[in-house]
């Protein structure tokens, strides 16, 4: 039987439930600590697939719960991540991303947000660039890409108007497409979580002892609207994320 149990080696391993519902048929997804997915009625307990793969995988939703994203990594490289979509239903594989010039690309991290999926690659490309790769998934076609060396993995990018906004290890957030890019405001401060909330978008910084205050910025250009200074909580260790 797989086990569910704690896997530390990143932040999109380990066990994860998802509901996977549509058109009122109630289906869940369990990914596992290892290389499993498991797909099962939650109303009977039945499963219903089960699918392995060559590693542990990353496991997103694509909006309306038709289709799924896997990555894992190929059995024989161990550091070349790929992408496959496949049906929520029967775990089985409805094909890759439409690569083009990126054949040797590797994926080493990927999110969707709508139909939307942003892939975070190197060797992307005939220059093999790292960056960020955006793709149309009902299509699987590249819609734009953006050279970027370091991306912050452990903040999940925000979809939004029909732009990916990310941030790197430089503690700047970015958009594309676009040029714009917004810095930390405060020396000493990282950036712990971002959301869009009605027309701006909300970030949180934090400094190193875990004090943490709230600011938004325009989505369109990145300049800072407000600051809502610092946040106080009932629980003194309570940190953002």
């Amino acid at each position: 039987p797989a086990k569910f149990q704690l896997n530390p080696s990143g932040a999109n391993r380990g066990p994860k439930i998802y509901d996977a519902s549509v058109n009122g048929q109630a289906l869940l997804l369990a990914k596992t600590a290892g290389n499993f997915i498991i797909a099962f009625d939650p109303t009977t307990g039945a499963e219903v697939a089960r699918r392995s793969f060559p590693s542990p995988v990353d496991l997103e939703l694509v909006e309306g719960n038709q289709v799924a994203v896997v990555r894992y990594n190929q059995p024989m490289d161990k550091d070349k991540g790929v992408l496959e979509f496949v049906a929520p239903t029967t775990l089985q594989s409805l094909g890759g991303i439409v690569k083009g010039l990126a054949q040797d690309g590797i994926i080493l991290e990927a999110w969707t947000g709508g139909t939307t999926l942003a892939a975070y690659v190197e060797k992307w490309g005939l220059l093999g660039a790292k960056g960020i790769a955006v793709f149309d998934i009902p299509s699987r076609r590249e819609l734009y890409f953006e050279r970027e060396k370091a991306i912050e993995r452990s903040i999940r990018p925000v979809f939004w108007n029909n732009r990916v906004y990310y941030v790197t290890q430089a503690q700047e957030i970015r958009m594309t497409p676009g040029s714009a890019k917004f810095p930390v405001p405060i020396a000493g401060c990282r950036i712990a979580a971002m959301s869009p909330v009605g027309n701006a978008l909300f970030v949180g910084i934090e400094d190193m002892s875990g004090n943490a205050q709230v600011i938004s910025i325009d989505p369109s250009t990145l300049q800072m609207r407000m600051n809502f200074g610092m946040l106080s909580s009932w629980v003194p260790t309570a940190r953002l994320s």
